[in-house]
């Protein structure tokens, strides 16, 4: 008697499914959760690049007062194009 062996080799299309379902449910959690981190850190260097805007008028204004400079100069900005006035106090 013959014993034929039959060898099996890669996956059966119901095992090929499940994985894709698998896969697809952990991408919709996970992508939310990405967005928001995405979001706040957005959010977190805009608050720090206006912190850092704030504090260096602080310190500009601050170093004026103490040098006795009496005058204010104010920038405005025309169609991107950068115009300076002098305000005398």
């Amino acid at each position: 008697m013959v014993e034929v062996v039959v060898l099996r080799k890669g996956f059966t299309l119901i095992e090929l499914l499940a994985v894709i379902v698998i896969l697809t449910i952990i991408a919709l959690i996970a992508t939310p959760l990405v967005l928001n981190v995405i979001e706040d850190s957005k959010k977190g260097a805009f608050k720090s690049t206006a912190h850092g805007i704030v504090k260096t008028a602080e310190l500009y204004y601050s170093t004026n007062i103490i040098n006795g400079v009496n005058e204010e100069t104010v920038f405005t900005y025309i169609d991107g194009v950068e115009q300076e006035i002098m305000v005398k106090n």
